[in-house]
Parts: C-alpha cells; sequence; structure tokens
C-alpha cells in the first residue's frame, strides 16, 4: 500500500516525459469551425457560422463561444503522460470503448474545418484529479484509430447535454433601468408596480391609495417584480412551434424600461419529452417613450427626484433611443 501511494502521489511522477498528443493542432485552431461530441446517445454539434459559434443540435441558438473556444485550445494542450492499454478488451476499464459499442461510456471529439476535413480525432474517456504537478486533472484517451491508450494531462469540458454548450444569458435588464412591471393572470387580472423615476429607491403599486405604506416585507416583494429580466438565464431552448401558446393557462407579463424597451413575456407550463417546467416566450418592441426619453431625462435629473450630482450616468444607464432599437434587434435575435 504504501509503495502503491508514492507511485500515485509522489514527485516521480511529475518527472515523467510528456509530449503534446496533437502537436499540430495549436497552429490550427483558427481553422476548426465545427465540433462535434458523439456519444453512444447522441451527437452534440456546435459550427461556426459568421464568425459566431452556434448549437446546430439545438436549432442552430448561440453557443457560448468562449466555452468552445477554451474545449478546442484545450484539445491542443493535452500532453500525453503514459500509454496505458492498447487491448480492445481493457478499454472499459479507462472508458475510452469505440462509441459504437452500446456499453460504451466514451465520447468522440471530431474537430472539422470549413472544408469538411477532419483536423483532429479522439475518444475521451474517464477523468482523473489526483496527477499532481501545476495542472492535476488528467484523462484517458485513445485517438480514433488507434490502438494505443493514454493517460494524459490536462482538461476538456464534460458536458454531455447541447444545453450545457449554450450562451445562456437570455437578456440582463438591470432593475434601475425598469420603469414599470405588469403582470397578467389567466383571468386577465393586472398588477402592475411603477417606479417613477430612475433614481427612487422603491416601486409603487399603481392605483393605491396615496396613503397606504406597505410595510417592509411588502416593499421587497414589490421591488423584486424589478428584477425579473437582470440575469436572466435560460435552462433550455426549442422552437416556439413546437407549444401551444394560445390556451387560456397562459400566464403574461410587461416589462417597460424607462428608455421605451418593452419586454412582452407569455409563460406556460408545459410537458416536454416527460417533464413538466415552464416554458417561455419573449417579444420585444419599442414603445412611445423612446422617442420623448431626451425631455424626459431633461425634466427628471433637473429635478429632485434624479440629480445629476447622484446618477450623472442616467443617460448610458437608460440609453438613447437608438440603443434601445439596436437592443430589441439584438433581443429579438437571440430569443
Amino acid at each position: 500500500a504504501l509503495f502503491s501511494a508514492n507511485e500515485r502521489y509522489g514527485k516521480d511522477r511529475s518527472d515523467r516525459s510528456e509530449s503534446i498528443l496533437f502537436p499540430n493542432l495549436l497552429a490550427r485552431v483558427n481553422d476548426v469551425s465545427r465540433v462535434d461530441i458523439i456519444d453512444v446517445e447522441n451527437t452534440i454539434t456546435i459550427e461556426q457560422h459568421d464568425s459566431k459559434w452556434v448549437v446546430t443540435s439545438k436549432n442552430r441558438f448561440p453557443a457560448d463561444g468562449a466555452k468552445v473556444r477554451e474545449a478546442v485550445f484545450g484539445l491542443s494542450q493535452l500532453r500525453t503522460i503514459e500509454s496505458k492499454t492498447a487491448m480492445a478488451e481493457r478499454y472499459s476499464r479507462l472508458e475510452v470503448q469505440d462509441v459504437t459499442e452500446p456499453s460504451a461510456k466514451s465520447h468522440l471529439w471530431r474537430l472539422k474545418n470549413v472544408e469538411d476535413e477532419v483536423v483532429a480525432e479522439i475518444i475521451v474517456g474517464r477523468q482523473r484529479f489526483d496527477l499532481g504537478g501545476v495542472e492535476s486533472r488528467g484523462v484517458y484517451v485513445r485517438k480514433a484509430g488507434e490502438a494505443q491508450s493514454w493517460l494524459a494531462r490536462g482538461k476538456l469540458p464534460i458536458d454531455q447535454r447541447p444545453v450545457q454548450w449554450l450562451d445562456r444569458t437570455a437578456m440582463d435588464i438591470q432593475v434601475d433601468r425598469v420603469h414599470r412591471v405588469t403582470t397578467i393572470n389567466t383571468d386577465d387580472a393586472r398588477f402592475t408596480t411603477i417606479k417613477d423615476a430612475p433614481g427612487d429607491e422603491h416601486f409603487r403599486i399603481d392605483n393605491l391609495p396615496k396613503d397606504f405604506i406597505l410595510n417592509e416585507e411588502w416593499q421587497k416583494d414589490v421591488n423584486r417584480l424589478g428584477t425579473v429580466l437582470s440575469g436572466l438565464r435560460l435552462d433550455d431552448v426549442e422552437p416556439v412551434e413546437n407549444f401551444d401558446f394560445s390556451s387560456s393557462d397562459v400566464v403574461r407579463a410587461e416589462v417597460e424600461s424607462f428608455g421605451g424597451l418593452i419586454v412582452r413575456i407569455s409563460m406556460r407550463k408545459i410537458a416536454n419529452r416527460g417533464i413538466e417546467k415552464w416554458w417561455v416566450i419573449f417579444e420585444t418592441a419599442v414603445g412611445p417613450n423612446a422617442k420623448a426619453l431626451p425631455n424626459f431625462l431633461e425634466e427628471k435629473v433637473a429635478g429632485e427626484s434624479v440629480s445629476p450630482k447622484e446618477h450623472p450616468d442616467a443617460n448610458a444607464r437608460i440609453g438613447t433611443p437608438e440603443e434601445i432599437l439596436l437592443e430589441v434587434k439584438a433581443i429579438n435575435k437571440r430569443v
């Protein structure tokens, strides 16, 4: 047992000769325009279109470009530490079987260029986290079509579902930009909260008597409605035609910014692939307040609610009409 522990964690382990698994890949990382990640059940395809990465197997929804680039670079930096088995019957121990085998737990990574030529192809197996040295993470791998398997130093994403490769940021409308939030229940009952000026601390409930004061907990709940689109992240995406949003059980909301950005939200709990969860449709538009924004700002910044001293970046936070229009186009393109 002492010998085994020393062999795994001792200093001799870090003195092993290491070599780059794909010595030519680093020079070709910019040539990669497609990444396929294939296992026994699924194929994730990520492609580059107009300099943007998209998840093809998720209806070309934008991919997390930084994550894709990190994965390709990570492949180029894999270093072999020691050779392992070249016997196919032992591949399962390292999880480097061919993905065509029914019991395989491996993943085949295939990188291609725009000419559809394979730039690199590797079978990725079980991970290791005890290699020692600066980079302690490792993984068992085998080049596609070769018998020899390796323990390699380096890290690769282990995400196995297409949704994990998406750019999951839907939108980020900060609360200090929000002017009005209206929720519309299934019976068409409406509840509206309003912030009168960008610098106001709290939202108020529309049509509430002026002498009615919310207690602290109620006020927190009302203010929280203004954060509904702040740092909003997606759990999954599907084509809108896959769902019916014309039924009576759809809950709706509308968020309007001081700059005139309007986001309309439709929500319905739907079972998809046997799992029931909330699905949402977003529609954005430029509201009538966008044209009046310069006068609005001039009045509010000069008044008591928003002073230039306290809020020197009011214009930047709210957005010009032109910026709002560009924001609407960008959001509509995404969602």
